[in-house]
């Protein structure tokens, strides 16, 4: 049976959760496939994210700033694709870390192993 306290903090997180995920776009969205096949992995940079991502937008994210900016000036890309690339990045590795980092607390407050 679950203590108020650990229900409070459950149900601030799946509310933060459920908040914070309302805001990334669907199709930026992995389902729980993804996740399982992603807490499996030791490696979870580039090769593992990119495989989200479409030839272009890994193209951006692996350049430094230098390049993405002469790049942006020879109007190879546009600020806003440049964004995009950089903020779907980080919607796929933060709903990762987001559900590794849910799965711990919950193991940690239940005294279960990890």
């Amino acid at each position: 049976m679950m203590s108020v306290k650990e229900e409070s903090w459950k149900t601030k997180a799946a509310e933060k959760r459920s908040s914070t995920f309302s805001k990334i776009p669907r199709e930026w969205l992995l389902d729980q496939a993804d996740l399982d096949k992603a807490s499996k992995q030791k490696d979870l940079t580039s090769p593992f994210i990119e495989q989200y991502l479409s030839p272009e937008e890994i193209d951006i994210v692996r350049q430094d700033s230098v390049s993405i900016v002469a790049n942006i000036r020879r109007t190879k890309y546009s600020a806003v694709q440049v964004t995009t690339a950089f903020c779907k990045t980080a919607a796929i590795a933060h709903q990762i870390m987001s559900g590794f980092n849910y799965k711990i607390m919950n193991h940690l407050n239940v005294g279960e192993s990890i």
